[in-house]
Formats: structure tokens, C-alpha cells, sequence
């Protein structure tokens, strides 16, 4: 059996070690490596190659959505955003997912979780959901299925009607 091997990055130690032990809790998923910032993170992924990156949103040095920006770009790996932010401002999580996330867990009681094992079924089933997909490219909302017209038909009641197809763009 493959491991699905996980990069995590997040500012705090502890939030580290506590995520890698919950993700390590699956036979199927295998942490090779920690960042504490969104410079570490883009640095040790290009390294490492991981199948999944699990990201917090505040970081020092390079916040996780200018981190994730890359990441995406780079086409690296997919990303579960894990934080407080995303149930304290909402837009950030919406942001990230937009940017090209694949999903996110919120830290249960803030910044520093001492009770982010609650989240452990969760962050292990979206951890595995991300593998099975591999790098996807997102594509903005603009340029998905934007309707385009293609033709105008003029029935004999004088009505134009606009066929319209979807296409990306």
C-alpha cells in the first residue's frame, strides 16, 4: 500500500506536532515534513513532493493564502487549509477555496488548539479525498462555464431568442 504523504505547515510547534500525530493515526497517511511558514512550506514542498499540504492561514514571514497562491500556480500539490481563521472570518475560507484549495478543517478553540484532536476524523477523510484527486487546476470563476451566445434563432412570431452554449474560456 502507498502512503499519501503529507507535508503540514503551520507557525506553532505544537499545532505540528499535534497534526502530525493525528494525520499519522491513519496506516494510510505518512507526514514527511513540517514547515512553520509560507516561505518553509514552498521551500521543503518543492523538496519533498508531497501528495497533500495541510496550511494555516496565519503565518509569519508568508501567510498561508499568499503560500497557497503559489502553490497553486506551481501546480505542487492540493491543500486542506487548517485554521482558526476560517471559522472566525469566513471570507478568508471562501478566499482560499477561490484561490484553489481543495478544502479546509477549523481549528477547534483558536490559534493554538490543545483540543484539535476533535477534528481528527475529518482532517484524515479530506486528507485522503485530496490524494485521490492529484494536482487539479482551478480555474477562476470567470472563466468557468461562462454562457457564450452562438447563434440567434428568429422564430415566426418575430421573437429573437439567444441560444447560449457553455464553454471555458
Amino acid at each position: 500500500m502507498k502512503l499519501i504523504k503529507v507535508l503540514v505547515a503551520d507557525d506553532s510547534a505544537l499545532m505540528r506536532r499535534s497534526l502530525k500525530e493525528i494525520l499519522e493515526s491513519s496506516r494510510e497517511i505518512e507526514v514527511i515534513g513540517t514547515a512553520r511558514d509560507g516561505e518553509d512550506v514552498l521551500q521543503k514542498a518543492a523538496e519533498l513532493k508531497p501528495d497533500v499540504i495541510t496550511l494555516d492561514i496565519n503565518m509569519p514571514k508568508m501567510d498561508g493564502i499568499t503560500a497557497l497562491k503559489q502553490i497553486i500556480k506551481k501546480e505542487i500539490a492540493p491543500v486542506i487549509m487548517v485554521s482558526s481563521l476560517t471559522q472566525e472570518n469566513a471570507q478568508i475560507t471562501f478566499d482560499a477555496l477561490e484561490i484553489g484549495a481543495f478544502d479546509y478543517v477549523a481549528k477547534p478553540g483558536g490559534t493554538v488548539s490543545s483540543n484539535i484532536k476533535e477534528v481528527t476524523r475529518d482532517l484524515i477523510r479530506k486528507v485522503k479525498a485530496a490524494s485521490g484527486i492529484g494536482v487539479v487546476k482551478r480555474l477562476s470563476r470567470k472563466s468557468i462555464a461562462e454562457p457564450q451566445p452562438i447563434s440567434k434563432t428568429i422564430y415566426k412570431s418575430g421573437i429573437v431568442s439567444n441560444k447560449f452554449s457553455y464553454k471555458a474560456i
